[in-house]
């Protein structure tokens, strides 16, 4: 049991869809705010993801038994972060283009090692 790309896509393209309607009903300060606490959560998802990703492999490669575990949690992760990512996607485009983030001291996020998570 499983979703294929195609289905997956769909769904992504009617999230996009219902988060469009959404904002179209904010101006453009509450919706640069939105942007940016999105953004916001769109890396801390990133960075989770990578996290679950390397630990996973950890685990995989020296064979221990909750590697299953561990890759489920990743996959999760991914997946919440392109959900993510899409509403990012819906308000930049609304916006159109990033908004100024704040400097608040948050690293980058790696995604040099890994899959392509952004």
């Amino acid at each position: 049991m499983g979703i294929d790309r195609a289905t997956f896509s769909q769904e992504v393209e009617d999230l996009s869809s219902a988060v469009a309607d959404l904002v179209d009903r904010l101006d453009r300060g509450e919706l640069e705010s939105l942007a940016v606490l999105s953004i916001k959560e769109h890396r801390m998802r990133l960075q989770a993801a990578q996290d679950a990703y390397e630990e996973w492999n950890a685990a995989e490669s020296a064979g221990e038994q909750n590697a299953s575990e561990l890759k489920s949690l990743y996959m999760k992760a991914a997946l919440d972060n392109r959900v993510q990512m899409a509403i990012v996607a819906v308000l930049v485009e609304k916006l159109g283009g990033v908004p100024d983030l704040p400097d608040d001291g948050e690293p980058a996020v790696r995604s040099d090692d890994g899959p392509l998570l952004s």
